[in-house]
């Protein structure tokens, strides 16, 4: 009975073959039943993008725990597979203690493929990591330098700066500075005031500090927002330091192929940096180096296993990470008490009721619901939009397109 339930399960689409033969391949490394169900099962997890599988899910439905897309045959699974469930908490334990492919993450001991610590079944890679990194980032919280900011606070910020800037200004001043905020909050203006701070007080040679993104697309904009600020907000006439600097981004993967001889680094659109990645960017990061980590805690997480930065903003009060991290909540872009401000705060929190009450709102002109009428509208729709779209993009071509780069009709 070892494999046959995961084979049912690989059957109907509920895990896929490579989850299936892991659990083979525990199971002739001396796994039993129990174990080979929960290998298959975290190698399921690890596919959609968790980095473990917590033991709270014991007694639960597989099908329940791995949501998984059931593309079997076309058909969802059957009523007995629909039936297999994992084992009681108890006698998961007790299994998996037992188990010769699962090490305790607490003890040191033989590198085995399962990892279980406290209440988490880790593949063993993503418990490395996810261990590597959180030591790498409680050492940086564990290293502020306190500096005298009046002076220079007023210089950056040209008169009284907002109690989040100051927030910000005071985290970076130690080694971890973790950011959050929402579209139009100002964290790639707040960027570029953090560089002329740490150039100021002289904590970071300006061509010695980093900026970096998930991807090339993000890079390009955040280099072109940082010049932006610097220039029209006369920072480089302020901060003498900058005078000459010229700020220049890259993609994460890319600053990882050469040695980081860097003061201070800069990673903007965090969210989308998964565990491996993330960790892989850690342990290249100079020992006296500064971290400055954006991004929106609420946006999608990574497509890799690891929501980072997600986790990163929402630890608990006692942890050490709670003052290095600063939320942006004012919106410079949308007025929250108006159409846009009040649907996305609808939709962050997940209120349909609100949502639908902004859109159906007569008296607000910047947002309004239109049913579709029937079925194939929404084609229809998409179509328009499409011939729209291979209009501009053959006048863009033909260098006959006016200024705007695309039409202003966005669908999400």
């Amino acid at each position: 009975m070892s494999l046959e339930l995961c084979a049912a399960l690989a059957d109907a689409g509920v895990f896929a073959d490579i989850d299936r033969y892991f659990a083979a391949s525990m199971v002739e490394l001396g796994a039993d039943a129990n174990v080979a169900l929960s290998s298959a099962t975290v190698s399921a997890m690890h596919r959609a993008g968790h980095t473990c599988l917590p033991l709270s899910a014991a007694g639960r439905l597989i099908v329940e725990v791995v949501d998984g897309p059931f593309a079997g045959d076309g058909a969802e699974p059957s009523a007995e597979v629909r039936r297999i469930r994992l084992p009681t908490l108890s006698e998961w334990q007790e299994t998996l203690a037992a188990s010769p492919v699962v090490m305790n993450g607490a003890v040191d001991g033989p590198t085995l493929p399962l990892v279980l610590d406290a209440n988490r079944l880790y593949l063993h890679r993503l418990f490395d990591a996810e261990r590597r990194l959180a030591e790498r980032l409680l050492a940086l919280a564990a290293r502020p330098a306190p500096h005298r900011l009046d002076g220079a606070l007023r210089r950056v910020f040209s008169g009284n700066p907002e109690p989040e800037a100051v927030a910000a200004a005071r985290a970076a001043m130690g080694q971890l500075c973790i950011v959050t905020g929402g579209p139009g909050t100002g964290k790639t203006t707040l960027a570029a005031s953090l560089i002329a701070l740490l150039a100021d007080l002289g904590l970071a040679k300006p061509d010695r500090i980093g900026l970096a993104t998930p991807t090339g697309k993000a890079a390009a904009r955040l280099q072109e927002a940082v010049k932006t600020q610097l220039d029209a907000g006369d920072l480089r006439s302020r901060v003498p330091a900058l005078a000459d600097y010229e700020p220049s981004a890259s993609t994460v993967h890319r600053l990882l192929t050469r040695p980081l001889r860097l003061d201070a680094l800069i990673v903007d659109e965090c969210s989308m940096v998964d565990l491996s990645l993330m960790t892989r960017l850690m342990d290249a990061l100079p020992d006296a180096c500064r971290l400055i980590l954006l991004g929106d805690a609420e946006q999608l997480s990574s497509v890799e296993p690891g929501a980072v930065f997600s986790d990163l903003c929402n630890v608990g009060g006692g942890s050490p990470l709670t003052p290095c991290v600063v939320r942006l909540t004012r919106s410079h872009r949308f007025d929250p008490s108006k159409g846009i401000g009040r649907l996305a705060d609808a939709v962050v929190h997940g209120d349909v009721d609100r949502a639908l009450a902004t859109l159906r709102d007569d008296g607000d002109e910047q947002t309004e619901l239109r049913p579709l009428p029937d079925e194939q509208a929404f084609d229809q729709f998409a179509t328009e939009c499409a011939g729209q779209w291979a209009i501009h993009i053959a006048a863009l071509r033909a260098g006959t397109a006016d200024a705007r780069p695309f039409p202003t009709r966005r669908v999400l």
